[in-house]
């Protein structure tokens, strides 16, 4: 496979052929597109917003998945058939099938493209491995436009959330300006969860650089809060932390995400996130409803079997005890449980809030 690639692989595709003189924002881009020769018949479908303004104010990066794959240029021609259930990518003239190739291929470039950290792609429109929705599908009598292309569909399934456009979208003013601003934003995002990324659990990664930033422009908390439901929980922990630190000191910036802490995320079944929601907590003002699911979290997590998360949510509920007395009885019986749990650091916590709440 990977032979078959650098065989076939066009001059220049797959490489970025201009680079942002400022904050490189990356988007890969149908290499036909660009003008680079790689149709199946030796042309190119050059568009000239795509390789004229768009490469001028991000770094695009050209991809050509039937060259990629080794077919050549020119080639025979492909199609979308359908087969039963199942779509397959055949070239009609041999027969040749080629549609497991395209799949192993694409997941493997898909796993390159998601390296570069993307904040976009432009897909060329009718492409059997490329088209985004409506491509011409055989189904053995006429043809159909129901079709997904093979390499687009692992894109968009790998890469859910990055904005996709046909350069048909682009025609317009208003389409160039809605995928240019999806493309910034979704960027500015991915910003942030590169410096939240990596290490292991025991790691900030670069958290301090992400709250920074964050502090510098407070609009980028609603960025945070979209990374506190990252699919890595090591991003969605971190994000938690930020926003816990931020609403000690700003809780007007993070009041409008607060439900994040009583949510599923509160259910976690990692410790260092259920970590961050009780420390966080205490720091808003609830409705009666929200409350009492925030007191049901700090009463169950009282009780779990991490001694952090045991502290700081014993911590919490000792919190709003203090502005809801009914709270006092089980503060106590959880007292009472740290200094003869034969832990320290609990029988400390808990003489420490004994000390505020004047319970000795």
């Amino acid at each position: 496979m990977t032979g078959q690639r650098k065989q076939g692989k066009a001059p220049g595709a797959g490489r970025p052929v201009r680079r942002a003189a400022k904050e490189t924002i990356r988007v890969g881009v149908s290499a036909c597109l660009l003008g680079q020769k790689v149709r199946y018949d030796g042309g190119h479908k050059r568009d000239d917003f795509v390789a004229g303004d768009l490469a001028r104010v991000v770094t695009v990066v050209p991809v050509c998945p039937e060259v990629e794959l080794g077919l050549g240029t020119p080639r025979e021609p492909i199609q979308l058939r359908r087969a039963g259930r199942a779509l397959r990518l055949v070239a009609p003239g041999s027969g040749a099938d080629h549609t497991e190739a395209m799949r192993r291929y694409s997941e493997e470039r898909v796993s390159e493209l998601e390296r570069l950290d993307l904040s976009g792609y432009v897909l060329k429109k009718d492409s059997p491995s490329c088209g985004m929705e409506g491509v011409p599908v055989w189904d053995g009598r006429e043809f159909a436009r129901t079709g997904r292309g093979a390499f687009a569909a692992v894109l968009m399934t790998r890469l859910p959330l990055m904005p996709v456009v046909e350069e048909t979208g682009l025609r317009g003013a208003g389409g160039r300006a809605r995928f240019l601003e999806q493309v910034f934003a979704y960027g500015s995002l991915r910003s942030l969860r590169v410096l939240m990324r990596g290490g292991d659990r025991r790691s900030i990664a670069r958290s301090s650089g992400a709250l920074a930033l964050v502090r510098a422009r407070p609009a980028r908390v609603a960025e945070l809060a979209a990374l506190a439901m990252d699919e890595d929980w090591l991003v969605s922990m971190r994000a938690l932390d930020l926003l816990e630190k931020l609403a000690r000191d700003h809780p007007e910036w993070v009041e409008p995400y607060k439900r994040l802490f009583i949510g599923a995320l509160a259910d976690s079944d990692k410790w260092e996130v259920r970590l961050q929601i009780v420390r966080a907590l205490p720091l808003f003002t609830w409705t009666r409803a929200e409350r009492r699911r925030a007191v049901e979290i700090l009463l169950r997590d009282a009780a779990h079997p991490q001694k952090f998360v045991r502290a700081w949510a014993l911590d919490g509920l000792a919190t709003l005890a203090r502005r809801d007395r009914a709270l006092i009885a089980s503060v106590g019986r959880f007292l009472r449980e740290f200094e003869r749990s034969g832990s320290k650091a609990l029988a400390a916590r808990a003489r420490s809030i004994q000390s505020r709440l004047a319970l000795v």
